[in-house]
């Protein structure tokens, strides 16, 4: 159980830091007059492989040696980004239109489903040892 919680509490202290990757990246990308959709992605890109190199390295401690675990991990933690990303903007698209609940009410209340959702995924489906592995 103490394991369990000085994960979670690394989990949030990296969390916060990618939030602060994004919303910094965000800033200058558009202070250097990039676009808002394409400051958006490259700030998302940016955080999320921010994100997989400290949850791997500080949160689950990654067992993952060789080039092709790295790989297929790494695009795992990617695919299951976007998958939360996916229904981060679903959520707030239909939530936004069929509900008179204040926008930014919502996007904090999603926000912590996308990140509980975040955290269960990459504990499940990410960074898991896999039986009689050596790694």
């Amino acid at each position: 159980m103490e394991i369990k919680i000085k994960q979670i509490g690394s989990y949030i202290l990296w969390g916060i830091a990618t939030t602060i990757i994004n919303v910094t990246s965000f800033a200058a990308l558009r202070f250097l007059f990039c676009p808002v959709s394409l400051a958006t992605s490259i700030a998302w890109l940016v955080s999320v492989f921010f994100a997989y190199i400290t949850n791997r390295q500080f949160v689950f401690h990654s067992y993952a040696n060789t080039a092709s675990q790295k790989v297929k991990e790494c695009a795992a933690f990617f695919a299951a980004r976007s998958f939360s990303g996916i229904c981060d903007i679903m959520l707030m698209s239909l939530l936004i239109t069929f509900t008179t609940i204040n926008e930014l009410v919502l996007k904090l209340s999603i926000n912590v489903i996308v990140v509980i959702m975040n955290y269960v995924l990459s504990h499940l489906f990410v960074f898991v040892k896999k039986r009689g592995c050596s790694c």
